[in-house]
């Protein structure tokens, strides 16, 4: 995505969509070269599961299982 860092984006539908710090931060946490959970971006973050399931369903943020050794 372009320009998510401002908090100021278009989704998928080139709808424009304001995110709130805790969402920012979310997306940042993710960010790091795929190397956190969900649960520890979540925890960075302040974001809630809610927040997590909204980001998913506005198409914001693709979450794919990965192998714990």
């Amino acid at each position: 995505m372009d320009n998510w860092e401002s908090g100021c984006l278009f989704n998928y539908d080139y709808q424009v969509v304001k995110l709130n710090d805790a969402e920012v931060g979310f997306l940042r946490a993710c960010d790091v070269n795929g190397t956190k959970t969900v649960q520890e971006a979540m925890a960075e973050a302040g974001l809630d599961l809610a927040g997590v399931r909204s980001l998913v369903a506005q198409h914001l943020v693709l979450l794919t299982p990965t192998q714990i050794p």
